[in-house]
């Protein structure tokens, strides 16, 4: 559990969706396996869903937490008998554990944040609030964040459009390089993506060869990937064994 929740909770910070986040893709190791249909999220919306077989939302971003739950919880029935000789006390054990789940991760996630960003834990639960009311760009939230921490406040106010939220981050002091440090620049945004595929069917292996890079140095500057699609990702889908 407690792999499973350091692993999910990093990478939703990102906005990433695995999309078929199954019993059989979590693993005891806390690795994760089988993201054929992943995407990263842009706009912050944890209804997000891109993986064409989700018609029911049952992987969308923000209900992964939720499965993750509900994976560990058949891998506690499964264990039941090993818990203890008394079946009875086996299951308490297993139901007092899964029972705890939701606000360790809910902890966890809250501080992974906070640390991230340099903030209180306060601050990181009031950054959620804002998110979701705001809808901003997630990684370009991050970035403003970290400007803002330099004292070029004027793109977090553009995202959030609120002062409350801003003010009450700077006020806790954080550091703009430890941001600079736990925030990417560069994601593999998704139109990015689709773009690098059809031109490599069509025999063009460059815009992949690019976005590679800025995939793998996404601390990096790179203009070319730093800004969302300006035509949005209305009916984007990824498919298994993308």
């Amino acid at each position: 559990m407690d792999r499973q929740i350091a692993t999910v909770s990093s990478w939703m910070r990102f906005g990433f969706i695995h999309g078929v986040m199954n019993t059989d893709n979590t693993t005891i190791s806390g690795e994760t396996i089988d993201y054929g249909p992943c995407a990263f999220m842009e706009s912050y919306s944890p209804d997000t869903v891109f993986s064409s077989i989700d018609q029911q939302g049952r992987y969308a971003f923000g209900n992964q937490p939720a499965i993750l739950g509900w994976n560990l919880a058949r891998l506690a029935e499964s264990l039941v008998p090993l818990f203890d000789a008394d079946i009875n006390a086996g299951v308490d054990f297993a139901q007092d554990t899964i029972n705890g789940f939701q606000e360790k991760f809910a902890s966890q996630r809250r501080s992974d944040l906070a640390s991230a960003l340099d903030t209180s834990t306060e601050v990181a639960s009031a950054y959620f609030t804002a998110m979701q009311l705001y809808r901003p760009d997630i990684t370009l939230a991050h970035r403003a964040l970290a400007d803002a921490a330099r004292g070029r406040t004027l793109p977090a106010q553009e995202l959030f459009k609120e002062s409350d939220f801003v003010d009450s981050y700077l006020a806790t002091h954080p550091s703009p390089d430890a941001v600079d440090a736990a925030m990417p620049r560069v994601i593999p945004r998704n139109m990015a993506v689709e773009a690098a595929l059809r031109a490599a069917e069509a025999g063009d292996m460059q815009p992949f060869t690019d976005l590679l890079h800025a995939a793998t140095h996404p601390w990096q500057p790179n203009p070319s990937y730093e800004q969302p699609d300006p035509d949005g990702l209305a009916g984007f889908l990824t498919y298994c064994g993308t």
